[in-house]
């Protein structure tokens, strides 16, 4: 089990036993980051006045698992080009997992999750006084697609973006 994709198969194969498919899992959800992740490029604070700019993502995983799904990865690499090169106030990490499994390790796994994600951010530069992480109960828990709703991460940023000159001159006249 050298990669995530191989520890995520070999736990799909145990599922009939527990204890070998828990341990498949907790390999899986201990794999370090990929080693592509972007550099955050802080900038300079500029006097000018800013406008503030909100957005949220969504960071998704498999039941019980805290290492996120391929994609996941991609959208990491999104939002750190994203931000990159603005005034970041605030990223929050809210992350949730279902209450459908047997270890009753819900919140365990979703502290994993969010600990995963800001992992992620701090690897890439972002200042780690500026990440905030908690976890949050499962609240879809009644259908199939709310329990996958739950199995997430979700990342809201707060940025100042400077208003561009063009705009500030129009906006004289």
């Amino acid at each position: 089990m050298e990669t995530p994709s191989q520890a995520r198969e070999f736990a799909a194969r145990c599922v009939d036993v527990p204890s070998v498919h828990f341990a498949a899992l907790d390999k899986l959800n201990a794999m370090p980051l990929p080693a592509d992740i972007p550099v955050f490029i802080k900038t300079a604070a500029d006097s000018r006045p800013g406008e503030k700019i909100t957005f949220a993502m969504d960071v998704f995983f498999d039941v019980d698992e805290a290492y996120p799904v391929p994609l996941a990865f991609d959208k990491l690499r999104e939002l750190v080009i994203r931000i990159a090169g603005t005034g970041t106030l605030d990223v929050v990490i809210i992350s949730s997992s279902e209450n459908a499994f047997e270890r009753g390790a819900s919140r365990d796994v979703a502290q994993l999750r969010t600990d995963l994600v800001r992992r992620y951010l701090l690897a890439a530069g972002v200042d780690a006084r500026r990440i905030y992480g908690t976890t949050q109960a499962p609240d879809h828990d009644d259908t199939p697609e709310g329990r996958a709703r739950d199995r997430s991460a979700r990342i809201e940023v707060v940025m100042h973006r400077q208003k561009s000159l063009g705009s500030a001159a129009a906006a004289q006249h």
